[in-house]
């Protein structure tokens, strides 16, 4: 498949109409929650994720906002730049997660046999 997505033995092709822009700073802090990364680190994590490059006039500018909210800590070191989660941004990202589990609660397991069209009346 040529534009697919491969984890854990599952692969599937890239849905057409499934929007993430809007979880860019949940992706961030969550590939963050493991220890500090430089924004090409992050952004190839993402790419992986989206299954597109992200370009810097994207990722830095979000990574910029999570510091102004004090959820994210740069640190220059040498010509890089490091990005790491404060203790804010662990607690934001804990409250994030659990949101996105409620929310998607029901699509978790879902298979494709369980999904029905809605009957209109």
């Amino acid at each position: 498949m040529a534009n697919s997505i491969s984890c854990c033995g599952e692969t599937c092709e890239l849905p057409k109409f499934l929007d993430l822009r809007g979880l860019l700073s949940f992706w961030l802090l969550w590939e963050l929650r493991l220890g500090p990364l430089i924004g090409a680190q992050l952004s190839e994590r993402l790419e992986w994720r989206r299954g597109a490059a992200l370009s810097p006039g994207t990722l830095y500018p979000a990574l910029s906002e999570l510091e102004k909210a004090k959820l994210v800590q740069k640190k220059r070191d040498g010509r890089e730049t490091q990005y790491r989660l404060t203790s804010q941004g662990t607690a934001e990202l804990q409250c994030a997660a659990t949101y996105l589990r409620i929310l998607f609660r029901d699509v978790q397991g879902a298979g494709l046999l369980k999904i029905r069209p809605i009957a209109r009346r």
